[in-house]
């Protein structure tokens, strides 16, 4: 059984990678928690599925968090994927702190 994953982010991030592809993780994933730590700020994020060339999938787009709240994804199959071929990034914008837990 993997650790959960533990990603701190202050700020603005573009295409930050989360689990990289080939590396130690496997993209079977049971949840991930996304909360914004940020005292005044919305955050807003996007988590997508990159081959190293080309974005082969979104797992979500644009996704608005308000201040001091969390997104939780559980279980759901669309975020199985094969950490053999694809990494998992994220970008983020709204000048908002955020954690990301993935397990």
């Amino acid at each position: 059984m993997t650790a959960p994953l533990y990603t701190k982010i202050t700020g603005d991030v573009t295409n930050q990678v989360l689990i990289t592809k080939g590396g130690d993780w496997s993209g079977d994933m049971k949840y991930i928690t996304v909360v914004n730590s940020h005292a005044s700020n919305k955050l807003t994020i996007s988590m997508d599925l990159y081959d190293g060339s080309t974005v082969v999938a979104d797992l979500i787009s644009l996704v608005v968090i308000p201040v001091g709240t969390l997104l939780s994804m559980t279980d759901a199959p669309h975020m199985r994927f094969n950490s053999k071929k694809y990494s998992l990034r994220v970008t983020t914008t709204g000048s908002a702190n955020c954690t990301i837990i993935i397990k």
